[in-house]
């Protein structure tokens, strides 16, 4: 285990996990004053340290942690984000948004959809295929 001292001077900081939610490693962090302790481990020592719209990590997260610290980043820098299936994407380009299937399942984009106008192909998005949205109605 590595032991640090974390001051941040001048930096911004944000949340983090519980010692099941890293994966092996993890830091003894004795975080500044001016530093906030957003999630500990079972022990009580930071796991996730935040000043402002910094955050440090004090260890390698799991999939499940990694993936609420993105969220959590993504929300305090105020940029949209939505939760898609594994083989979606969404691509915008201007007032349209194509959304691609990569996998090998059908898969329904009615949630996706919602409120937008559908400029070409169906709900259902056929493995490999892709759809356009237009614009919010």
């Amino acid at each position: 285990m590595t032991t640090a001292a974390l001051d941040l001077a001048g930096a911004d900081l944000f949340e983090l996990a519980f010692r099941e939610a890293f994966a092996g490693w993890h830091e003894d962090i004795v975080p500044g004053e001016s530093v906030d302790v957003i999630e500990r481990l079972e022990t009580g020592g930071p796991a996730v340290l935040q000043k402002g719209k910094v955050i440090y990590v004090a260890g390698r997260g799991d999939e499940k942690m990694q993936d609420k610290q993105v969220r959590r980043a993504l929300d305090l820098a105020k940029i949209k984000w939505i939760d898609l299936p594994e083989d979606l994407r969404i691509r915008d380009n201007g007032q349209l948004s194509y959304v691609f299937n990569y996998g090998s399942k059908t898969r329904d984009i009615t949630s996706i959809a919602k409120g937008r106008k559908l400029e070409m192909a169906y709900l259902q998005l056929e493995p490999c295929g892709v759809t356009c949205l237009g614009p919010r109605v």
